[in-house]
């Protein structure tokens, strides 16, 4: 995340570095939007624009109108999805870390390490951080909606490396294991509170995906099925991982009835052959498709076709009798 303040003599040219290409890229921005810039942007006041560096015994000031600034935040937000804003003295009001000496909110971008496990929404689920840093594209990732608070999939953008040499904490759990994160990265406790590392306190208790595998008779308490599907579990609620998937898509699959893989940004149903059971993957159009290829299908024609003629033949022998 690229962040410049509200008042620097910049911000204008700022808020359309990207809409060329060659400049900016592989990075979201935004702009620290201050309480006093809100307020001036309410009365239609003046803003003033200033920067100083005393070193170099440089000084920059402009005066702006207020709405100005805001209509260009708004227009870039309609037409390009950027800059962002960021309500910096919200920010701050709310963040925890501010109550530590030397921890105060400077920028964004919380950091894990790369070891550290991401639950992906293409059927892999737990995939290092590194390996998707290294794979250098966009995926589909498990979160949580602030305002529902129900389980939800979004696009995590470029996952990359953004910073070295940083002080690293470990969080241990009581079964064990251990995260490793910088001070700054927040954890969704079982309150619904989100709290930075450094804040955390003994006893904290953090919310949890689960993901596990049984059969639609044990999961639903209803269907024949034996076979084992992928569940997820999330705040009390169990859902199939197919379907949460398959609702993201827009594929209106129902709930219970397929394994759903991504695989380069498009859905696939992994289904069993009839005949050879080997696993095949096709697209959700042709879900009712049961045979991997034409041979098998062939195969099975000729299969159902002696079940039925033998059927018929023992009918017969046992009128004639």
């Amino acid at each position: 995340m690229i962040t410049i303040s509200d008042s620097h003599p910049d911000v204008l040219a700022f808020c359309r570095v990207k809409r060329n290409l060659d400049k900016v890229r592989h990075a979201n921005i935004s702009v620290r939007v201050t309480d006093a810039f809100m307020r001036a942007v309410e009365r239609d006041g003046d803003w003033l624009l200033r920067y100083e560096n005393a070193d170099d015994r440089i000084e920059v000031t402009r005066v702006i109108k207020a709405r100005a600034l805001w209509d260009a935040l708004i227009s870039g937000a309609r037409d390009a999805a950027e800059p962002g804003c960021l309500f910096w003295d919200t920010v701050q009001r709310f963040s925890s870390s501010d109550r530590y000496p030397g921890m105060a909110v400077v920028s964004t971008n919380p950091c894990v390490t790369g070891d550290t496990l991401v639950a992906v929404a293409d059927g892999r689920l737990h995939v290092p951080i590194a390996q998707l840093a290294a794979a250098g594209v966009d995926v589909p990732v498990y979160c949580r909606d602030n305002t529902t608070g129900e389980l939800c999939i979004r696009w995590m953008r470029h996952p990359r490396k953004t910073g070295t040499a940083v002080p690293v904490y470990r969080v241990r759990l009581d079964d064990g294991s251990s995260i490793r994160a910088t001070a700054d990265h927040k954890f969704l406790l079982g309150t619904g509170e989100y709290r930075a590392v450094c804040a955390l306190q003994p006893g904290d208790s953090l919310r949890l995906l689960t993901r596990f595998a049984a059969s639609l008779a044990e999961v639903l308490e209803q269907g024949r099925s034996q076979d084992d599907y992928y569940w997820l579990c999330a705040d009390g609620r169990t859902q199939a991982e197919h379907h949460v998937i398959a609702a993201f898509f827009g594929h209106p699959l129902r709930r219970g009835e397929y394994d759903c893989r991504v695989i380069d940004g498009h859905l696939y149903l992994a289904k069993h052959c009839e005949m050879c059971r080997r696993e095949f993957l096709v697209c959700p159009l042709r879900r009712e498709q049961g045979t991997c290829s034409y041979g098998c299908a062939m195969r099975l024609r000729w299969q159902q076709g002696l079940e039925r003629t033998g059927w018929q033949h023992s009918r017969q022998r046992r009128r004639e009798r």
